[in-house]
């Protein structure tokens, strides 16, 4: 009699974990990696449950493995199933979202039962915007062509451009900038780097610049 209680008990412990299982599991998707050759060199469906997030699930898989990091335009992928953006010039990971072209942070992008998510290495479209640079004199001092990518943003591209070497600090209104060319507002009274776009000053500051293909940016350093 024991013996079919404790087998009794057994299977009903069996069905309570499975239950468990099948509430832990909310559905599956499917994960596709193109090279940038266009080779597909993966396509999986993968189990989700219902707090995960696409960027957690690529992250832990073990073949996908994402790798990248955060920008001020969200969740920048740099690496896919060993493949890195790194390796080529000017690419960056495509994603796509039952074959329509993904517009949102990989991070907001939500979980479906059934959905495809395509992650292709491509090419940057590459753009080019204008800098003028016009120190305390009035002099112009610099007067160039940048290049930047759909990920870029306007401070960080100055920061690293070679010459510009912007410098700035965070404040309550935003990003208040110090230095440009070497020219610095400290070292006068009573000035700011004032900024327009398209000749027309501009009315946000530097970190919400949009970079728009083919526009001119001058920054002056002028008195108040």
């Amino acid at each position: 009699m024991k013996k079919f209680f404790y087998a009794f008990v057994i299977i009903t412990l069996a069905f309570i974990f499975i239950g468990c299982d099948k509430k832990q599991t909310f559905g599956e998707v499917t994960i596709i990696v193109v090279d940038y050759e266009g080779n597909e060199v993966f396509s999986e469906k993968i189990s989700f449950n219902k707090n995960d997030s696409l960027l957690d699930l690529m992250k832990d898989h073990e073949g996908i493995a994402l790798k990248g990091k955060e920008t001020a335009n969200g969740y920048f992928a740099t690496e896919v199933f060993g493949i890195s953006a790194k390796d080529y010039n000017w690419v960056y990971w495509k994603v796509e979202v039952n074959e329509e072209d993904a517009y949102v942070d990989i991070k907001t992008i939500k979980l479906n039962n059934q959905d495809v998510f395509t992650f292709s290495l491509i090419d940057k479209t590459i753009s080019e915007i204008s800098i003028i640079i016009v120190d305390y004199e009035g002099d112009e001092v610099f007067n160039d062509k940048i290049i930047f990518g759909e990920d870029d943003d306007l401070i960080e591209l100055l920061e690293n451009h070679e010459e510009i070497a912007l410098k700035g600090e965070e404040s309550s209104f935003g990003f208040y900038i110090v230095e440009i060319l070497g020219i610095s507002a400290n070292d006068y009274n009573q000035v700011y780097w004032s900024i327009e776009v398209n000749n027309e000053y501009s009315l946000v500051g530097i970190g919400d610049i949009k970079l728009v293909d083919q526009d001119i940016i001058k920054l002056s350093l002028i008195g108040y």
